[in-house]
């Protein structure tokens, strides 16, 4: 083999390494981002979470402040705009699903030229619907303390009850925050919406502002350690008599680093319909609580 050739072939190679050596440099970055993404980030904190009380705090024991009376639902609702069945743009395409999927959504306009509070995403158990917090007036308490609400019927549920959902169940979440420009929320789970809502808290909690845990389900599916390394706020909430799951839920937020924990009393697993109005004053002083 002449000089010239063995030269050529050996360019080629050098060649033919560089690029392998490149495309193992391009899988290794796309699978290191998509395993962050999906992770528990030890490393996500949010600015200012110091402020709550870490692992031991109970909203029973702290002086809590009352919602200031303009900001009552009751107080001028004029300003509180709705969408709801009778306006567009009550409905949204989501890959994955078999049909569109409901949402309601209220907002104060006094807020829209000032800096609103943030987002609030409500998602419902199974025996309730978006419909639950409007006739609750959680969604107008919400409203009048300066943010956005949107509370959507998850498939198979209210007027998303003939919708399938094929993908995972954080997947529709992150989408419906993509479609809805939903940035940071606070976002409140009750009960069955639990498997929605924790997958999405625990592997994405950049992006999520401050999780409302009232007696999920699904808690057992997720590790001690990951739910140590999720630095979400986190508001725990359960009924005394909810002997049950919300018990069975404490067990597994408690090891949440930035948790405030709320028993609420003489009420069941749905405790925030037995005690609406200490619903409402928690929340009121959780979410001025939490760093925006």
């Amino acid at each position: 083999m002449s000089t010239i050739t063995m030269t050529a072939h050996y360019a080629k190679l050098k060649a033919g390494v560089a690029v392998l050596f490149l495309v193992a440099i391009v899988f290794y970055l796309a699978y290191s981002h998509i395993y962050s993404s999906r992770s528990p980030s030890a490393a996500y904190i949010p600015e200012g979470v110091d402020r709550l009380t870490s692992g031991r705090g109970m909203l029973s024991e702290m002086a809590l402040e009352e919602i200031p009376e303009n900001k009552l639902p009751e107080a001028d609702m004029s300003t509180v705009q709705h969408k709801t069945s009778e306006l567009a743009g009550n409905e949204i395409h989501i890959d994955g699903a078999t049909g569109d999927i409901y949402y309601r959504e209220a907002i104060d306009q006094s807020y829209i030229e000032k800096e609103p509070e943030g987002d609030v995403l409500l998602l419902h158990g199974a025996n309730f619907d978006a419909s639950t917090w409007h006739q609750l007036h959680t969604i107008d308490q919400l409203a009048k303390l300066g943010y956005r609400v949107v509370a959507i019927d998850l498939p198979g549920y209210g007027k998303s009850r003939e919708v399938t959902y094929s993908g995972e169940a954080e997947t529709l979440l992150l989408d419906v925050m993509k479609e809805l420009n939903i940035n940071r929320p606070v976002v409140v789970s009750p009960s069955m919406s639990g498997e929605y809502a924790l997958p999405l808290v625990l592997h994405h909690p950049y992006l999520i502002r401050a999780f409302v845990a009232v007696a999920p389900v699904g808690t057992e599916a997720f590790s001690d350690s990951e739910y140590e390394n999720c630095q979400v706020p986190t508001l725990i909430v359960y009924g005394d008599q909810d002997t049950g799951i919300g018990l069975e839920s404490l067990s597994h937020l408690q090891h949440l680093p930035h948790h405030i924990v709320e028993k609420l009393v003489d009420a069941r697993h749905p405790a925030y319909l037995d005690q609406p109005e200490r619903w409402h004053q928690i929340l009121y002083n959780f979410l001025n609580a939490v760093p925006k």
